[in-house]
Parts: structure tokens; sequence; C-alpha cells
């Protein structure tokens, strides 16, 4: 049977293509000299804007974007959960609660220090996660999701009201010395969306990430291969839940004090938000539309005072549209010629890789 070879340049080729721009390679393959100094540019660059430039303006900046990379990991823990293993959950400001309280019970009632809290917000949040996977093995689909968000209104109204917790005062949560100023926790935090990150690019790689999507896409299928799809199921909302008891645990050490009127439904909601218009299964579209999804409304405060808050909704209601229509990929899929471009293949304009199959057009 003859086979039909592609075209240099095709979607998934990485071959170069003198026709398509930006897709020559050097005599090894790869880059040639000039595409690694424009690489090396443009990380340099990014290295600036995302390290360099917070610690040079006014503390309160690196203050505002402490709280932007806090919620990144928190939206990437739900991306877990939705496009890892095909669960959704609005409820997800109730497992960041808790990782919060714990961790600042942990540090003003118990007397730990703050690595041991941090250690403790994250377990806190496993465990809750997983509670709530061994419902998620018995409800699917619509039901999951309405359950999801009664324990999150449950936690707001009672658990965090709960006395060890303030009775609704709230608890503090003093940092350490070597994190006192807003640069160091901002760098601090930088460092744990890193450890975030990698550990997420590591369980999608493994056996276990493979089995989750496995089970994602169809749980019969999986099972007929030996698959045991609950034990995996599990392992999601476990995964899941030290990411976001993590990002609670820095939320409540970035603020310094954790109260249940900070914990509502509109967390939950941003969070959902960010993962699916930031690209279900794209880590870095997920962390970028974050970001800027929260910090743009300050900033736009800043420069346009009382009619910033309107400017911010109409313009990130006409983008969520837009880009949801346009890019059902998300952010993802906008800035994917661009990471696949610096993490050394082509510029390959068009080229969606899967992602509206993957985006709101098909399955989570």
């Amino acid at each position: 049977m003859a086979v039909v070879e592609a075209p240099p340049g095709a979607a998934g080729d990485d071959r170069p293509d003198p026709e398509r721009p930006g897709t020559g390679t050097g005599a090894g393959g790869g880059p040639g000299g000039g595409g690694w100094a424009a690489r090396g540019l443009a990380w340099a660059g990014l290295a600036f804007v995302v390290v360099v430039l917070p610690l040079l303006l006014p503390q309160f900046h690196a203050f505002r974007w402490s709280e932007a990379v806090i919620l990144a990991i928190a939206a990437l823990s739900l991306n877990v959960l939705i496009g890892h293993a095909g669960q959704i959950s609005l409820g997800h400001q109730g497992f960041f609660g808790v990782g919060a309280f714990f961790a600042a019970y942990t540090v003003t009632v118990g007397g730990q220090s703050f690595w041991v809290a941090l250690v403790s917000g994250a377990l806190t949040g496993a465990v809750a996660s997983l509670l709530m996977g061994v419902v998620a093995l018995r409800i699917k689909g619509l039901y999951l999701a309405l359950v999801t968000l009664a324990y999150g209104r449950l936690a707001q109204e009672t658990l965090f009201n709960l006395p060890m917790f303030g009775r609704g005062a709230g608890v503090e949560a003093p940092r350490p010395d070597i994190l006192q100023t807003n640069r160091a926790f901002y760098l601090f935090c930088l460092l744990m969306l890193g450890v975030v990150l990698y550990l997420d690019w590591r369980f999608t790689r493994s056996k276990a990430g493979r089995a989750v999507s496995a089970a994602r896409e169809n749980e019969q299928v999986a099972s007929s291969y030996g698959i045991p799809v609950a034990r995996y199921k599990l392992l999601a909302f476990v995964l899941s839940g030290v990411f976001v008891g993590l990002a609670g645990t820095l939320y409540a050490f970035w603020n310094q004090r954790v109260a249940s009127q900070d914990l509502d439904f509109e967390l939950a909601l941003f969070l959902v938000i960010a993962t699916v218009v930031g690209g279900v299964r794209s880590r870095i579209g997920v962390v970028v539309f974050t970001t800027l999804f929260h910090l743009i409304p300050d900033y736009l405060s800043d420069t346009f005072g009382t009619s910033a808050p309107f400017l911010s909704l109409a313009a990130g209601a006409f983008l969520l549209v837009a880009i949801l229509v346009y890019a059902p990929g998300g952010v993802g899929q906008i800035i994917r010629p661009i990471t696949r471009w610096m993490g050394g293949g082509p510029f390959a304009r068009g080229d969606d890789e899967g992602f509206v199959e993957e985006g709101v057009r098909g399955r989570p």
C-alpha cells in the first residue's frame, strides 16, 4: 500500500517549508543561530517583565502581582479537574478556603512555622478534594456541578465561620521574616507557580496522567483495558486539592488574614472562567489569562477612576465572547504559535493542534 507523505510544514510536521516564514531550521535540524538569538531575547524580555519589573516598581505592584500568581495556581488546580479528568467544580473556593483557613490556624493558634502551615494547607486541600472525589465516583456532569456548588456555599456559610476560625472575623496569618516584604513574597509565589507547572507537566506525561486522560475520553473503554478508573479519578482530585490548598495557603499569607467573606461564589466563577477561556489543558494559556484578567481591572482603576468598573466589565464581556467564538481553544490556542516558537519549534500560524476539538465546541 502506497504511503502518502505529508507536505513540509503541515500541521504536526516540524520540517522546514520554504513557503512558510518562521519554519526554517539550522544545519542540525533545529533553529539557526539567528533563531536562537531571537528566542533568547524573547525569553530575556519575558524574564524582565515577570521577575525584574515588579521588583523595580513600588511595593504595591508586587502585592497585586502576587495575588494574580496565587489565582493562577488555583486556576491550574481547576484545570486538573476540568481539563485532565473531565470533572467540573463550581465550588472551588471551598477547597481554596480550606487550605487558607487551616494554614492560618496552624500558625496563629497552633504556633507552628510558615513551612509547616504550607504543608498543612496543601494536605487539607487534598483531603477535602478527595472527599469530593468519592462523591464524584457516583455522580457526574450537571449533578456533580450542583454538588460542588452546594459544597462551596456550605463551606462559606458554616465551616469558615466555626469558632476555631474566628466566627466570621477571620484568622490572622502573619508572614515569616524572610517573606515580610511584598517583593520577597512575590518571588516566593513565582517559585510555587513554577513548582505547580512542573508537577502538572510531569503528571500529564506519567502513566497515571495518561490513564486519567483515557478515563476522561471514555470510562467504559478505559475499564476494558484494565485501567482502574475510580483510583485514577481520585488521584486527579487529590492532585487538584494539593494545588488549590497551596494556593489558599499563599492567599492567607498574602493578605495576612483570611475571612469567609473573601471566599464567595465570585471567586469560584472567576476560576471557572479563567480555566475555560484560558484554554482547557493549556497551562500557559490558563496562567496568562488569569493574570491579565485579574490585573487589568486594577490598573484600569488607577487610570480611569470610578468609570473603570464599567469599562472593565464591558471590555471583559466582549473579549470573553470574542475569544470563545473565534478561538474555542481559548488563549492557549491564540498564543500557541508564540509558545511553540519560544520552545524551539516553528512559528506555525493557524496550527490549532486539536485546540478546537478540546475547547468549548467539544468535551472538556
